[in-house]
C-alpha cells in the first residue's frame, strides 16, 4: 500500500472513477437539479446541506464545510491514508497500479509513451497528408467524403505497408526500444522491427484531457483482416475506460443536452464536421459501465445510432441496457438497412440526421423494435417471448414511474 503512485495514474483513476456511485454505495444521495444531496455523514444533521457534483466530482458541505474529491471523502469517512484510498478506488474499477519498487521509478513509462505517442501521431500524420507513400489513404478519404480539415482537426495518419528507412531510424536510434514495445506501436524480431499498423489509416485516441494514449488502424482493403486494429492495453491506454472524441465532445454536451454515441470512427468524424460535436464512439467494444461513468458526469441522456444490422441492433440493445443500469436515459435511432450515420449525411444532410436524433426511439419502444424484428408478435408463442426478454430489461429501470408505465 505504500508504493509510489506517480501523479498522473493518482489522476487517472480519480477521473475514471464516479464520485457519485462511490459516495451513493456509503450515504443516501438524492438527484438536486445537476447535482445530487444527502444527510452528511461527519456532522449532525436534519436537513441535508451534503452536495455531490457530478460535473465537477467532488463533494461539499454547507453545513460544516468538508469538501473535496473522491479520495478526501474515503480517507475522511473510512480513515484512510491518501494510498490507500487510491488503492480502493482503482479496485473498484479494475485498475491496476503496479508496484514500482521505488519512487525514482517511472510507472512503466507513462510519461515517454505520451511523448513518444504525440510524435509517432505527427510523423503518421505528415506521410498521409504530404508525398507518394500517402496517395493511396488520401484517395480513400476522399472517396469516403472526408475533407483534409477533418484529417488535419482528427490528426489522421497513415503507415504504408513499406516505411522508409527514416522509420527505423527514429524507432531504433534515439527512442528506448522498451518503451516503444510498452506503447504498442512497434513489434521487434530478431531480423527487425514492423509496425503493427502496416497499410492502415491511423486515428489517434485521446484521453479525457486531450492526451493521445493509443491509436485505431483501419485497413484500407478488404483481404486486410481485421478490418480495425486498435493499440493494445498499456500502461496509458484502457479501451473499456475510454470512448473516442470524448475530450471534444464534453464541451458540447453543455448545449445539446445529451451525447450521441455511434459505431465507427468515421461516422463520428462525418457527424462531427457537419455540426453534431457532442458525438463520442466507443473502441471497437459494446458500451461500458467505465464509459458510462464518463458520460453520465455530464449529462443523463445519451442518444445511440448504430449500424441497422443485426450486429448494429444487438450492440444498441447492450447499450441501452448499460445505460438504464447506471440510471441515464437513452434513446436509439432507427436507420434503414444499409445506411450508417456516414452514408445517411453524405447522401441527405446534416437536416435528415437531425431529423433522425429529434425521432429517435425511448427505451421501451426500442425493445419492441427488436423484438418485432425477432419474433412473430401475431401469434401467442411470440408474444409471450417478447414479453419475456421486455421484462427483465424493464425492470432495470431506475425511474419508477417510467418502469411502471
Amino acid at each position: 500500500m505504500g508504493s509510489f503512485i506517480p501523479d498522473t495514474l493518482v489522476e487517472e483513476i480519480r477521473n475514471r472513477a464516479d464520485i457519485v456511485e462511490i459516495i451513493g454505495s456509503i450515504i443516501p444521495l438524492k438527484k438536486a437539479g445537476a447535482n445530487y444531496k444527502g444527510v452528511c455523514p461527519f456532522h449532525q444533521e436534519k436537513t441535508p446541506s451534503f452536495v455531490v457534483s457530478p460535473l465537477k466530482q467532488i463533494f461539499h458541505c454547507f453545513g460544516c464545510g468538508e469538501g473535496g474529491n473522491v479520495y478526501h471523502f474515503l480517507m475522511r469517512k473510512k480513515g484512510l491514508s491518501f494510498s490507500e484510498a487510491v488503492h480502493l478506488v482503482a479496485d473498484r474499477y479494475s485498475i491496476v497500479i503496479p508496484h514500482t519498487g521505488s519512487a525514482g521509478k517511472k510507472f512503466l513509462g507513462r510519461k515517454e509513451i505520451y511523448t513518444l505517442n504525440e510524435r509517432f501521431a505527427h510523423y503518421f500524420h505528415n506521410i498521409l497528408m504530404k508525398g507518394a507513400l500517402g496517395e493511396s489513404a488520401r484517395a480513400y478519404l476522399s472517396e469516403r467524403g472526408i475533407s483534409d480539415s477533418a484529417a488535419v482537426e482528427f490528426q489522421l495518419g497513415f503507415v504504408p505497408d513499406k516505411e522508409p528507412g527514416g522509420a527505423r531510424r527514429i524507432v531504433t536510434a534515439d527512442i528506448n526500444k522498451d518503451v516503444v514495445e510498452k506503447a504498442g506501436l512497434y513489434n521487434f524480431y530478431r531480423n527487425g522491427v514492423a509496425n503493427r499498423f502496416a497499410g492502415r489509416l491511423i486515428f489517434p485516441i485521446q484521453d479525457y484531457q486531450g492526451r493521445i494514449i493509443g491509436f485505431g488502424g483501419r485497413a484500407l482493403n478488404e483481404q486486410q483482416q481485421p478490418k480495425y486494429l486498435n493499440s493494445p492495453e498499456t500502461a496509458v491506454y484502457h479501451k473499456s475506460g475510454t470512448l473516442y472524441n470524448f475530450h471534444r465532445a464534453k464541451e458540447s454536451v453543455k448545449e445539446t443536452g445529451y451525447f450521441i454515441i455511434v459505431e465507427g470512427y468515421l461516422d463520428l468524424i462525418t457527424a462531427y464536421m457537419a455540426g453534431f460535436k457532442a458525438v463520442v464512439a466507443p473502441l471497437g467494444t459494446a458500451l461500458t459501465a467505465s464509459q458510462l461513468n464518463l458520460l453520465k458526469r455530464l449529462t443523463d441522456h445519451a442518444v445511440l445510432v448504430f449500424d441497422a444490422d443485426n450486429a448494429g441492433l444487438k450492440a444498441a440493445l447492450r447499450g441501452v441496457e448499460v445505460l438504464m443500469e447506471g440510471g441515464m436515459k437513452s434513446s436509439v435511432v432507427i436507420l434503414a438497412d444499409g445506411e450508417d450515420p456516414d452514408s445517411l449525411i453524405r447522401a441527405q444532410g446534416a437536416g435528415a440526421f437531425q431529423r433522425h436524433l429529434d425521432n429517435a426511439l425511448d427505451e421501451v419502444d426500442f425493445f419492441c423494435h427488436v423484438s418485432e424484428r425477432k419474433y412473430d408478435l401475431t401469434r401467442a408463442e411470440g408474444r409471450i417471448k417478447a414479453v419475456g426478454e421486455l421484462l427483465p430489461l424493464i425492470a432495470k429501470e431506475k425511474n419508477a414511474l417510467r418502469r411502471e408505465e
